[in-house]
């Protein structure tokens, strides 16, 4: 069958296999990642900008542009992942005034984004941090390798033996409710449900 009919990419496909077999070498938690040369690329995803709080991430770049050049509400946009904390590569920094003493603050992190471009060499040129607006230094962007290193072993919530070092087969969990509480629409959709509005309502429910 065809990869395409059931929407899976190459890359993603040969990634699994690589897992499986790292898992049945007997080594699972070693997965190469060089064995193409995309995986050193900056590792970029496409979001749309769903909500007011998102859009806002483009304010800064928005500013001063005809709006068919913003980026607008509904459309795409592209995001990138920093390396921060010891993984980050920074340029030695001057010092004003004397050394302090104690620990040295925290760098703050970075939030890469970019407008949407089809093309990712163009979009990594016009990476900004959403919230300062400023460019993103040289060696602060994650490589796929790097953001897929640890992917293979996340853990799963959903599942049984399924933490950061379990092994083994995963059992999915189950669950049970023990009440139900109507809030919020659902709360005032609750005599289409054959409920008394009275006996169902709680302090947290939406009931008149």
């Amino acid at each position: 069958m065809p990869l395409g009919d059931i929407g899976v990419s190459r890359w993603q496909y040969d990634l699994w296999f690589k897992i499986i077999e790292a898992a049945l070498s007997g080594e699972p938690d070693i997965v190469p990642l060089d064995y193409h040369p995309a995986f050193d690329q900056p590792a970029l995803s496409r979001y749309g900008a769903t909500s007011p709080r998102m859009l806002d991430w483009f304010k800064k770049w928005n500013e001063g542009k005809s709006y068919a050049a913003q980026v607008k509400p509904f459309g795409f946009m592209t995001a990138f992942q920093a390396r921060n904390g010891s993984s980050a590569k920074f340029e030695a920094e001057p010092v004003d005034g004397p050394p302090g003493r104690g620990r040295p603050n925290a760098r703050p992190g970075f939030w890469p984004v970019a407008p949407y471009n089809r093309d990712s060499e163009k979009a990594l040129t016009e990476a900004f941090d959403r919230n300062t607006g400023g460019q993103i230094p040289e060696g602060r962007l994650k490589t796929y390798a790097e953001a897929l290193a640890q992917y293979h072993i996340s853990c799963e919530s959903k599942f049984r033996n399924a933490d950061f070092l379990d092994r083994g087969e995963t059992l999915r969990r189950q669950v049970g409710a023990k009440r139900i509480t109507l809030i919020g629409k659902e709360g005032n959709k609750i005599e289409r449900a054959g409920l008394d509005p009275v006996d169902n309502c709680s302090e947290f429910s939406a009931c008149g």
